[in-house]
This record gives C-alpha cells, sequence and structure tokens, in this order.
C-alpha cells in the first residue's frame, strides 16, 4: 500500500492496470501471437530494457518529478513492427528499469500502473500507426515515417494523460479540473518524443535492411541521444540546486517564517495552471515565487526582522528588495525568465507599486500572481508580529483589495481551500515514468 493514498487514485490505478491487461488478454486470445511475433517481441523488449537502463529525474512544478530515457526510440520500433498486443508487452515490459525496481520510495502499485499505463500508450500508438500506414501510398519509407509522426504524440499524448491524471489524484485534486493536474502540457516533451520516433524508424529500417553494420551505426545516434538526456537531467538538477540553494538562505535569515516562499510556490503554480500557464511559464512562475525575496539578503537584520513598524527611511530601504533580488540573478542564464517577475511581483494592479510603478496588464501576470500567492500566504501563515488569519477573512481582504492593489482575475482565480491543498502539496515529492 501507498500511505496516504486516496481511495480515488487507488481505483484509478486498479482500472488502468485492469484494462491493460484485460486489453491484452483478449486480444492475444483472439488472434494469438505466433512463434515468430514472441521472438520479435522478446527481441525488442529486450533491446528496450538495454535502452531504458538509464533514465534520468526531472523536478517540474507543483513538486512533481518525470523520469525520461531514451527508451521510446525501441518503443516507436515496437509500435511499428509489431501486433497491438505485442507492442503492449514489448513497451510496458521493456521499459522497466533497476532503478525503478530498487528504489524503496517508488512502491509496486506504481511500478505496476507504469506498466499499465505505457501498456496503454502502446495499444493507442499502434492502433493510430496502423490507420495511418493502411491510408498512405507507399511511397519508399512515406508510410513508416508518416504513421510514426501521428503515432508518437499519441503515445505522449496518452501517457502524459495517464501520469498526469494518476498524480491529480493522489494529491487529491479532482480530475474534473485538468488545470489542477501536476504535468502540464510541455512542447519540448512532444518533440522529444518525435525526435526519438524518427530514430526509431531509423533503426527499423537498417534492421529490415538485413545490414548489421547499418544497424549497429544506427545504434550510435541512440547512445548520443542517452547522453543528451542525460545532460539535460543534470542541468534540471543543478537548476533545482541553485533555486533550493537560494531559498534556503532566504529561510536562514527569518526562522519564523521559514516554508513561507515555498509556500508561495506551490499556490502561485495552482492559480497559474487556473489562469492557463503551462510549461516553461509554470516553471519560470515557480522559481520566481521561490525568489521574489531573495533581494531581501541584502537588507539588514534591524530592519528586516524589526517587530514593529518601520521608519519611512527603513521602508525605502525595504522597498529596494525587488530591484536587487532581479539584479542578483541577471548573471544566471537558467534563471532568466523569473527576473522580471522577481522585479515586479510587487507593483500594484492600479500602478501604485514599485519599483517601476507598472499597472494592470503592463505586470507581467507570473508578477500579479506573486501579489496575491504572497500576500495570501503573508496572511494565513502565523508571524511574531501578527496572528494568522482564517483563510476566508484572508480571502475576503484580497477581494476588498482587487482592482486596486490585485488583479481582480488572479483574485477570482484562488480558492480558499487551497491553503489546505498547499499543505498537502508541499512535503512529499510525486512521482510519474514518461518512457
Amino acid at each position: 500500500m501507498v500511505a496516504g493514498l486516496p481511495t480515488q487514485a487507488w481505483v484509478f490505478w486498479g482500472l488502468v492496470i485492469g484494462v491493460a491487461g484485460a486489453l491484452c488478454a483478449v486480444l492475444e486470445w483472439r488472434q494469438p501471437l505466433s512463434a515468430h511475433e514472441w521472438s520479435q517481441v522478446l527481441l525488442w523488449l529486450g533491446l528496450g530494457l538495454l535502452a531504458h537502463a538509464g533514465e534520468f529525474e526531472i523536478n517540474r512544478p507543483a513538486n512533481t518529478k518525470i523520469y525520461l530515457s531514451a527508451g521510446f526510440a525501441v518503443s516507436a520500433i515496437a509500435v511499428a513492427e509489431l501486433p497491438t498486443v505485442g507492442a503492449m508487452i514489448a513497451v510496458a515490459f521493456g521499459s522497466i528499469t533497476l532503478n525503478e525496481i530498487t528504489r524503496t520510495t517508488r512502491p509496486w502499485a506504481t511500478v505496476l500502473f507504469n506498466r499499465g499505463s505505457l501498456g496503454l500508450s502502446a495499444a493507442a500508438g499502434s492502433v493510430v500507426f496502423g490507420a495511418v500506414s493502411s491510408v498512405l501510398p507507399a511511397w519508399g519509407l512515406l508510410p513508416l515515417v508518416g504513421s510514426t509522426l501521428v503515432a508518437a504524440p499519441v503515445y505522449a499524448a496518452v501517457t502524459l494523460s495517464l501520469a498526469s491524471a494518476a498524480m491529480a489524484l493522489r494529491a487529491g485534486y479532482s480530475l474534473r479540473r485538468p488545470w489542477q493536474w501536476p504535468l502540464g502540457g510541455s512542447p519540448s516533451v512532444y518533440w522529444n518524443y518525435l525526435a526519438l520516433g524518427m530514430l526509431g524508424d531509423l533503426i527499423l529500417t537498417m534492421y529490415h535492411a538485413g545490414q548489421i553494420m547499418g544497424l549497429l551505426l544506427a545504434l550510435i545516434p541512440l547512445g548520443v541521444t542517452y547522453f543528451s538526456l542525460r545532460q539535460t537531467a543534470a542541468l534540471h538538477q543543478l537548476y533545482d540546486a541553485i533555486v533550493s540553494t537560494l531559498v534556503d538562505s532566504l529561510d536562514l535569515r527569518d526562522r519564523d517564517t521559514g516554508g513561507h516562499t515555498r509556500r508561495v510556490a506551490a499556490l502561485a503554480v495552482r492559480v497559474g495552471g487556473r489562469l492557463g500557464m503551462t510549461g516553461r511559464a509554470l516553471e519560470d512562475l515557480r522559481t520566481a515565487a521561490l525568489l521574489h525575496d531573495l533581494g531581501k539578503i541584502g537588507v539588514a537584520d534591524s530592519i528586516l526582522l524589526k517587530p514593529s513598524g518601520l521608519t519611512p527611511e527603513e521602508w525605502e530601504t525595504m522597498r529596494c528588495h525587488p530591484e536587487q533580488g532581479a539584479d542578483l540573478l541577471r548573471s544566471h542564464g537558467l534563471l532568466q525568465g523569473a527576473i522580471p517577475l522577481i522585479r515586479s511581483h510587487q507593483e500594484s494592479y492600479d500602478g501604485s507599486g514599485y519599483p517601476d510603478g507598472l499597472r494592470a496588464e503592463a505586470i507581467p501576470l507570473g508578477a500579479r500572481i506573486i501579489a496575491v500567492a504572497d500576500s495570501f500566504m503573508a496572511m494565513v501563515d502565523e508571524r511574531p508580529y501578527q496572528k494568522a488569519r482564517g483563510n476566508e477573512e484572508a480571502y475576503r481582504e484580497l477581494v476588498r483589495c482587487a482592482g486596486a492593489q490585485f488583479d481582480p482575475q488572479v483574485v477570482a482565480a484562488l480558492q480558499p481551500g487551497d491553503w489546505e491543498a498547499v499543505l498537502r502539496e508541499t512535503p512529499p515529492a510525486l512521482g510519474a515514468k514518461l518512457v
């Protein structure tokens, strides 16, 4: 059992596993695989295990993680080469990694769910591949390449949808609200599937040509892709390490509000998702929300930790922190998308904010979201100099200031129950396999 897993998540996981198993059994019963087809299944299953040997962990917004590998190139071959049931078996079991089995934080239910979801993705890709290839003219590689161009995004869409739904239910969200799902749409993921699908076509073409040397040469790009993904994962880890270190530095300055920035980030991501932000934009929002107060590192403790009201001179010093935070990050290429949001998070919707006096739509949407999330969390968090307000009271205050300090659209996207959801969301890390 997975501790604390909601009942609806268990039902969904069981449904995916059961449907995949039943579909596989029915297809094999109606048209059993021949001995030759089984040998092909085992061949591509084995090569899949090799290709999936190295998987890479990448953190995403909403405290989620995805695991990528170069193995979809072999999965694409299975989808193109094998009957649907064979593709399901080869993809589902050829994508198992040693890391997936031995990692204690991935219980058996997660492993089974991954098998079921990837099997269903393979089935969807196989059906689409067959349908497209049957209507394309038999001009050289056109049926193979054309069908892969359609089947690969379908495979990716099914995989991402099932993984997102599973994590949403695990976090206690409703499937009727896709904007709450942890995995937002990311074009880079689809391009990754397409590129690996084309690589699979190259390998399959060499295999059918009977050119052993050509097949071996075709495997070289797969190795290059493996190391490229490895470097991409390392870059993401470096990015997360930089951000985490900076956030920890902020928490050390003010232990009484420790964890506040992470809660602001979690809330900002939820609101950003409701307002249509996805992919890179959502990642930049999360980063900016985590680092929005970075400039306070340069503010003296006598001002930052002062329990009473600030003097006009002290307020002037405090008002410099958005600019200082943005300036501190200008040399970090990975964080460029977060800089405008950090600089503008103290701007007001009516133009009375600082440092630039921007108003309304001139303020970046992410900055307007952070302003609301930060103010909401500041009201509901307990402080030495301020008692925590209730959710409803804090929300009423935001509504009162909407149109003046805050963007009414952002305030409307916030819900009083978000506080409990943020508390559930921030401690644990969720994971899904997207291979």
